[in-house]
């Protein structure tokens, strides 16, 4: 882990390309890299990079892939590259390429009798992501699903309990940071209880404060209590309770107030993609519908209006986000790393900018679990 003087030594070298490289996980078009994306990761040096199944297709190309992500964006502030991260829950939420094995839904593991099968499942998706160079999941979902016919989450979710939730999400958490990999909660603050699905426009939940307190928050809290848990995702989700104008990965009450300050989070908040309908709908942005996660083939969202891109990635990063996900080539995300760049110039001295660089490489540089 980085201490705080090394940290800040080191973010006094850093060029204003990767300073917005701290805060940007793209993804890339396809199975290989072209010069332009080898080009923008060697400029930017993003923290992270999030790949999907149109670049993962066999394990000896998934390999070398990793490796020649990590090697263009290796720097003194990340001697080991980006992190490299997949959506890999079991079920239909799946990133792996053959031959690794599609693995359960998460809803098959609500019982306790269960757990073991839940673990070993586990330790066999952060063996084959380790085996091809991946070090972060984004799972577990913590959600919980407490409208069956909620379009988003599903067989994603656990269990409609937020105790079994918990008690699921926590033995995730667990053996992804066993694994020396960085596990990431998401959708916070729920996206258990909406009638439609984010990715294609907007969701909203009625969930009172009280009742998100007592069962939505119950899984996060404990995970956070722990200490196993580090990064969390956000939900474009409007809480009509909380903010009922943004959705949360917009919203400062929800992210400060509630998330860091209530329920005391200290580590990464990930947005969700900002390339999702929910946040170009609030913009104002019409494109044609963005195909949900757990149908992701090629371009999910090949929209050629990216101009709410740039406004949502800072307003992002001001409403409490430490790293944008923004999941289309990162030819195509360079509107968002200009606009954080932008975004930074006179901030990087800050303390704004400061407190925010150093938890992102606090973080990501610690992956064993405590």
């Amino acid at each position: 882990m980085c201490n705080n003087h090394g940290s800040a030594a080191q973010l006094e070298q850093l060029t204003p390309e990767q300073r917005a490289g701290l805060f940007v996980w793209p993804s890339l078009a396809g199975e290989g890299l072209n010069a332009e994306e080898e080009s923008l990761l060697s400029v930017y040096k993003p923290s992270g990079v999030v790949l999907f199944r149109r670049s993962l297709k066999s394990l000896a190309q998934t390999r070398m892939l990793c490796a020649r992500i990590k090697e263009l964006t290796a720097a003194p502030h990340q001697p080991d590259g980006a992190v490299i991260a997949i959506d890999e829950e079991g079920g239909r939420v799946y990133r792996l390429p053959a031959p690794f094995p599609r693995v359960d839904a998460a809803s098959s593991f609500a019982a306790v009798e269960r757990e073991d099968a839940l673990r070993s499942q586990v330790i066999l998706q952060t063996s084959a992501a380790r085996a091809v160079g991946i070090n972060c999941l984004l799972a577990p979902v913590t959600d919980v699903l407490t409208r069956p016919d909620n379009p988003a989450i599903g067989d994603r979710a656990f269990s409609d309990q937020a105790e079994t939730v918990a008690r699921c999400a926590q033995v995730v958490c667990e053996e992804i940071r066993r694994a020396d990999m960085l596990p990431c909660a998401k959708h916070f603050p729920g996206h258990g209880h909406t009638a439609s699905d984010s990715h294609k426009g907007f969701a909203t939940t009625d969930v009172d404060l009280a009742t998100l307190r007592s069962r939505e928050w119950l899984p996060f809290r404990s995970m956070i209590a722990s200490g196993h848990l580090k990064m969390i995702m956000t939900a474009h989700v409007i809480c009509q309770a909380l903010d009922p104008h943004r959705p949360a990965t917009l919203s400062p009450e929800i992210l400060q107030k509630y998330l860091r300050g209530e329920l005391g989070f200290a580590g990464l908040i990930l947005s969700d993609d900002l390339r999702m309908n929910a946040i170009s709908d609030y913009y104002g942005v019409a494109k044609q519908v963005t195909a949900a996660i757990v149908d992701e083939g090629q371009n999910s969202a090949d929209v050629s209006d990216d101009s709410f891109l740039a406004r949502a990635s800072c307003d992002a990063l001001e409403a409490g986000c430490d790293i944008l996900l923004s999941c289309q080539s990162i030819v195509r995300e360079k509107t968002v790393l200009d606009a954080v760049c932008r975004m930074l110039d006179g901030k990087q001295k800050s303390g704004w900018f400061t407190e925010k660089a150093e938890r992102v490489l606090s973080v990501l540089t610690s992956r064993s679990i405590s």
